[in-house]
């Protein structure tokens, strides 16, 4: 398309801000392509195009060069493709006809080329006689450069009159571009300036900046105007653009042509299509290079006082941007390189310069060329002798800007061999660049096969990069050598475009990467990553990064050095990598919604720790052996899955989550051979949290350890052979455990501490080392549907709690089933407690105002035990085949026992210490051997009351007694004689007077039997119907 302003530069004493970044890195360019081959030289090659419809194959591309400039007979050669600049056919300009001569021009020089959106091509240029006139023409073709019509005469000048003629003016440096924004009010419109100066003849030479359009398509174009307001020295080749508002930039630059030195850059613009101008405005002071750049073979083959190109942004009319060679410290160690400077305001301020050559040398930059995709990319292309020690073999480099100039991409070389510079002529002002919204198209000078001449050669950048190799065998011999094949991971992440991948092969890569745009990182095979000991290996600062594959080793050793960190990013997968030997494996870092896959992180300090991130998912990994801190490690962190890992042999937790962790979910981890399964820890509380379906196992202390954390649950583990407790509770309220198998750990099951409504149930815990589930200061939690049994010391122990709730539970092999030590308001209803070395179930340690309730209780010991524990109800218990006692109460008062079915007990089936006073004990069944032994003042039954009994009797009254030997009187189901019952003596203060009997058979006064009438005796009978009556 049309070329925008850009500006080429050298500033002095302004302070200069390296513009490398990665701000996406140009794609890889082609083979060189020749366009003219001949000779004579070819240089200051201008370029255009019209679009099409192909990515990288615009409709035509258009070359204009001089083409032996400078001698006679030197004219304007052409070059067209319509292929993408695969093959190009060529021709020379006619000269233009001379009429102050009545003669044709016979030099021409100074070519520029431009392009509408009508599908005209132009080409403007100088034409003058040697010594004598000059003047600016403009040449256009409507068929794609096939052939052109006859020059249209911008301006012409006579030849001096004397030397020296003051009035004198030769036509100079003209560049042209076209409005192609479909909103402006100008479009089409063809616009050109140039100099006119007054030679190098002259004692004080000077030039004037000189102005013209063409409203026609070239047809004519207005009378030249000035457009500078003040005199200057030399104005080098001013440059215009246009803005999609239809506004007219024009930049130059004024130095002195004999002294160099300091030079200035001036803007003008128009608002009316360049019918009128405003004043001119300040932009730069510079420090030029050298007029002709020495070389240290001491050539003089370049004349350094290129254009000063600009363009304006295609979204914003106001938005400048300039490029230009300069001396960047102004003493000549650095003779020349490429800067950058901004206007967000249509030139009113200006950015400090920003360097875009990335090279470290003091070799040289020059004569940049720029243009702007309609994507706002901003391409650059200069002529560079950074490869030369000498600084005398040349090569073509290119950079991008994809933020608007904030930054530039990592410079790449064009041209396949660096070449020497012409020795018959200099390479000329400026190089050909031009762009469609898929490529930059750059043509240039090279003395590759002629290095006396120089030939035009073509080159193409794609916009986009899509995949890059990187392969430590690599090297510049290489195909696509830096530019899509690396020797190193960074360079290659440099230079790939967003959403695009690199590919990396077999190899060990020391290197400390930083990714900080959306890539694809793939390992190719077997790939290595090490960082030296430094740093991250790894640091990922954007969004939606994948890094699949890698081994990735040796990180630094300081807190948050990483193999792998995710930094303030989101939506990044991380899998299949190996990391070791680093501080921690993986690291994220205020990063959500990324994705931890399938990596073996083995052998670091840390496996895997996250920090203020969140909606993460860390699945399927091995983390393994890191030997100083937790698997997995989480901080301030909520909505994040963990899921289906293996974390084992760890020097801390398997998964550790400090303050404010939330929402987590953690299933289907095999957890075992760490310090501690998982820990939910901190001051500040953990909520929320889901753990289902680990098997948490053979750690050395935890299995699972809550701190301060509330309404989290823990559901469908297998919690086994951990070293300490199962799961441990601490201050942590309102947690569900849930369908867990806790198993053979070295402590307890479950030890609750502190913590209040909880709900225990459905799970199996047996074969602790300690008690099933201990719960300690802890009140409302509800233990229910548990399978508890084969635990060494307690099934449930209850200690200094009050108000839990214990139902529905099946506890057997215990030592005791159920205990209770200080503890007050604990129901204990519908378990079932079996087979216990020692107790059922034993209430001790002041613990009162407790419920025992509709619980069957065999095969134990004791079935209930009482001590030191008072003021609490047993009833409606199935207490049976205890091998010494069914109950027991000692030192225990004010208890009461109703309801109970207590037989077949081994020794007794209930013994009351002389300690124990004050029980009420009544509506027992008592079928054991020994019923019942009683030494202190207790009471035995109620006054008789109407209700059902225990045996199914109407009044309530004492217990029945499988020994009582006394009768019931008077039938109503309550023992009459022998009272009061004490158990063959064994009951020593009073006993049951009112033992529970069932009611004796009622005696029969008498019988009445009559018969029927006549016809109601069956046949066969002769007898008369009559009535017999049978007193008893």
């Amino acid at each position: 398309m049309d070329k925008k302003i850009v500006i080429g530069l050298v500033i002095g004493s302004i302070m200069i801000v390296s513009g490398i970044t990665l701000s996406g890195y140009p794609a890889p360019r082609g083979t060189d392509v020749s366009i003219k081959s001949a000779a004579l030289v070819q240089n200051e090659i201008s370029l255009t195009l019209i679009p099409g419809t192909q990515p990288g194959k615009p409709q035509v591309l258009l070359a204009a060069y001089n083409d032996n400039p400078y001698s006679f007979g030197s004219g304007i050669g052409y070059g067209y493709s319509t292929d993408g600049g695969a093959t190009w056919t060529t021709g020379n300009l006619p000269f233009p006809f001379n009429p102050l001569t009545g003669m044709n021009m016979d030099q021409e020089f100074d070519p520029t080329a431009t392009s509408d959106t009508l599908g005209n091509l132009y080409i403007g240029h100088i034409a003058s006689e040697i010594g004598g006139s000059s003047g600016l023409y403009v040449h256009k073709s409507t068929n794609g450069g096939g052939t052109w019509l006859s020059p249209v005469t911008v301006a012409l000048d006579g030849p001096p009159s004397g030397d020296p003629d003051p009035l004198y003016r030769f036509n100079d440096r003209c560049q042209m571009t076209a409005d192609t924004f479909s909103g402006s009010p100008y479009t089409n419109n063809i616009y050109i300036t140039w100099i006119k100066d007054r030679g190098f003849h002259m004692p004080q030479p000077w030039s004037d900046v000189y102005f013209s359009y063409s409203t026609n398509q070239g047809v004519s174009f207005s009378s030249a105007v000035r457009i500078n307001d003040i005199g200057h020295d030399m104005g080098n080749m001013p440059i215009p653009a246009v803005a999609p508002n239809g506004t007219v930039y024009v930049v130059w630059m004024d130095y002195n042509v004999t002294s160099g030195g300091n030079g200035t850059i001036y803007l003008d613009k128009s608002f009316d299509g360049g019918v009128t101008w405003g004043t001119d405005q300040f932009v730069a002071q510079i420090n030029l290079p050298p007029l002709r750049l020495n070389t240290a073979a001491g050539f003089t083959d370049v004349l350094a006082k290129g254009g000063t190109p600009i363009a304006v942004s295609p979204t914003s009319s106001s938005e400048l941007y300039i490029a230009y060679a300069a001396d960047p410290d102004g003493n000549g160690t650095d003779e020349a390189d490429i800067f950058f400077i901004k206007s967000t305001d249509g030139g009113s301020s200006w950015s400090s310069p920003l360097r875009v050559n990335d090279d470290s040398t003091k070799n040289d930059q020059f004569l940049p060329w720029m243009d702007v995709k309609s994507d706002g990319t901003i391409d650059i292309a200069w002529y560079d002798r950074r490869n030369d020690v000498n600084d005398s073999l040349w090569d073509v480099y290119f950079a991008k800007s994809t933020d608007g100039g904030s930054s530039f991409s990592q410079n790449i070389q064009l041209n396949d061999i660096s070449f020497p510079t012409p020795t018959n002529l200099w390479m000329g002002e400026y190089l050909g660049l031009a762009v469609d919204s898929n490529y930059a198209f750059v043509a240039f000078t090279s003395s590759l096969t002629d290095v006396v001449t120089g030939d035009v050669y073509f080159d193409k950048v794609p916009n986009s990069l899509s995949t890059v190799y990187v392969d430590d065998d690599y090297n510049a011999s290489t195909p696509g050598w830096q530019i899509d094949h690396f020797d190193t991971i960074q360079g290659a992440i440099d230079a790939v475009d967003v959403n695009g991948t690199v590919i990396v092969y077999n190899g060990t890569y020391t290197e400390n990467i930083v990714v900080n745009k959306s890539i694809t990182l793939q390992a190719g095979s077997n790939p290595v990553i090490d960082g030296n000991g430094t740093g991250n290996v790894i640091y990922i600062s954007a969004d939606w990064v994948t890094i699949n594959g890698f081994t990735i080793q040796n990180s630094g050793t300081n807190w948050g050095d990483a193999g792998i960190e995710i930094a303030t990013s989101n939506q990044c997968n991380v899998s299949r990598n190996n990391i070791s030997t680093s501080n921690a494996g993986i690291v994220l870092s205020s990063s959500n919604n990324n994705v931890v896959l399938n990596n073996s992180i083995i052998n670091n300090q840390y496996g895997i720790v996250g920090s203020s991130s969140s909606n993460n998912t860390i699945s399927g990994n091995t983390i393994n052996s890191n030997n100083y801190g937790d698997g997995i490690y989480l901080s301030s962190s909520s909505n994040n899955t963990i899921s289906h890992n293996t974390i084992t042999s760890n020097n801390a937790a398997g998964i550790y989550f400090d303050p404010s962790c939330n929402y987590n979910t953690i299933s289907g981890n095999n957890i075992s051979s760490n310090d501690d399964g998982i820990d939910i820890y901190g001051s500040v509380s953990n909520n929320y949290n889901t753990l289902s379906g680990n098997t948490i196992w053979n750690n050395s202390g935890y299995g699972i350890y809550f701190d301060w954390s509330r309404s989290n649950t823990i559901s469908n583990n297998t919690i086994s052979s951990n070293n300490y407790d199962g799961i441990w509770l601490f201050g942590s309220d309102n947690t569900t455990v849930f369908g867990n198998n806790i198993l053979s750990n070295n402590e307890d099951g479950i030890y609750i501490e502190e913590s209040d409504n909880n709900n225990v149930s459905d799970n199996i815990i047996s074969n602790n080392g300690w008690r099933g589930i201990y719960i300690e200061e802890s009140d409302n939690n509800t233990v229910s549907d548990n399978t508890i049994g084969n635990n060494s010391v307690y099934g449930v122990y209850i200690y200094s709690s009050i108000y839990n709730t214990l139902t529905g539970n099946t506890l057997t092999y215990n030592f005791d089933g159920i205990r209770l030590g200080l503890s007050n308001h604990i129901t204990i209803t519908n378990n079932t407690i079996a087979n216990s070395n020692y107790s059922g179930i034993w209430v001790s340690s002041s613990s009162t105002n407790n419920t025992i309730t509709n619980n069957t209780i065999s095969h134990n010991r004791y079935g209930v035990q009482f001590s030191d524990s008072n003021h609490s109800t047993i009833a409606n218990n199935s207490i049976s085949n205890s091998s010494w006692y069914g109950m027991i109460f000692d030192n225990s008062n004010n208890n009461t026992v109703s309801g109970n079915t207590i037989s077949n007990n081994g020794w007794r089936g209930l013994h009351l210490y002389s300690s124990s006073d004050g029980n009420l004990i009544y509506n027992n069944y008592f079928n054991n051997t020994n019923n019942a032994y009683d030494d202190g003042n207790n009471t035995w039954n109620i006054t008789k009351t109407s209700g059902t009994n225990i045996i199914n009797g109407s009044y309530l009254g004492g217990n029945f007694w499988s020994d009582y030997a006394g009768s019931d009187t008077n039938g109503d189901g309550l023992g009459d004689t022998d009272l009061p019952y004490n158990c063959s003596g064994n009951i020593a203060n009073g006993g049951d007077w009112h033992p529970l009997v069932t009611p004796s058979t009622p005696s029969i006064d008498y019988i009445t039997i009559t018969f029927g009438t006549e016809n109601e005796i069956p046949p066969g009978n002769m007898s008369t119907g009559f009535t017999f009556t049978m007193y008893a």
